[in-house]
């Protein structure tokens, strides 16, 4: 994207919604759009996924002490570049598989595009036509209007096209930072091996001991990762943001006595009436007991359901008293 390109679509979002556009207007754009991109990196990706991987890898170490920790990210390390340099050794050929692939799909597009040869005498400026618009490619400096060249480090369709005229390679206009000679570079280096703890060699000075802890109450907590302010906060260690409001709720008003601040379920006269409840029941429970082999079974079970009510608390009662019954008949 060009700075031309980003410029308009920035009016557009400012006539749709004028508070969205001041939010991203207010951000650093070399920071958040590749418009404003410095090409000296040759990386056009905008994520953070090395780190992600990262944090991933090591996240089961981090609760362990600090020379543990450094020993497994030491680990980590050493085998991740064992691994990618023996995942290459193989390889033939002047560009790495993901850089080839990426080469390929430009080129496939370099089709639809029309180059046009400026006339000059080092015969490096070229006028590509095509859609959305012409762009002017400079093999001499490998610079594109569109800009992807210089951000990437890879040949742009348009330079593709223009390539093409001059019955060249892409390959050989890819930045040296993506060939193969840097990806060997980058993992020649190699880290060394470390003996275990138990064949280290003794320290004649004080040995360190870890801070005495105390142990607190309740379940030990899990000490994670601190969060910075533009992350996602944790719940219960950060204050809520203007767009994660607690939920209010109005005044409780009591069902059985009226009063507000509380409900049924917390009332102390429902809980003594419930309780009157249960020890009446219970009393003619008991003097049912007493009275031995009188009446009818049926009638028996009216006595008591009358006693105890219905509902959940009332069968449990019922079942009570007809052991009792039971008991006394026995």
């Amino acid at each position: 994207m060009t700075i031309q390109e980003f410029n308009g679509h920035m009016q557009s979002i400012k006539r749709v919604n004028e508070k969205a556009w001041a939010y991203l207007d207010k951000f650093s754009r070399q920071a958040w759009t590749r418009a404003h991109y410095k090409d000296f990196s040759k990386v056009d990706n905008v994520c953070n996924n090395m780190c992600e991987v990262f944090n991933a890898a090591t996240k089961p170490y981090r609760c362990k002490p600090v020379l543990t920790l450094l020993e497994e990210v030491r680990r980590y390390a050493m085998t991740s570049m064992a691994r990618n340099k023996l995942k290459l050794s193989s390889h033939v050929g002047h560009l790495p598989p993901i850089q080839q692939s990426r080469l390929a799909k430009k080129r496939n597009y370099s089709r639809y595009y029309t180059p046009m040869w400026s006339g000059d005498a080092a015969e490096v400026m070229f006028e590509v036509h095509g859609e959305p618009h012409n762009v002017v490619v400079d093999l001499g400096n490998q610079t594109c209007s569109c800009r992807s060249w210089q951000l990437s480090g890879l040949p742009c369709r348009h330079t593709i096209a223009a390539i093409s005229v001059m019955n060249g390679r892409p390959e050989n206009y890819v930045h040296a930072w993506l060939t193969m000679g840097s990806y060997n570079k980058t993992y020649e280096y190699h880290i060394n091996p470390v003996r275990g703890q138990q064949l280290w060699e003794t320290s004649e000075y004080l040995h360190c001991l870890p801070p005495v802890r105390s142990k607190s109450r309740g379940r030990p907590s899990h000490y994670a990762r601190k969060k910075d302010a533009h992350e996602t906060p944790v719940r219960g260690s950060q204050e809520r943001t203007a767009t994660k409001l607690k939920k209010k709720y109005g005044k409780f008003t009591c069902g059985t006595c009226g009063d507000v601040g509380h409900t049924t379920r917390s009332c102390r006269i429902a809980k003594k009436q419930k309780a009157d409840e249960l020890a009446a029941a219970a009393k003619g429970a008991k003097d049912a007991a007493n009275k031995g082999d009188t009446g009818s079974k049926g009638n028996e079970g009216e006595v008591v359901t009358e006693e105890c009510g219905v509902g959940a608390e009332g069968d449990k009662l019922i079942l009570k008293q007809k052991l009792l019954l039971k008991g006394s008949r026995s």
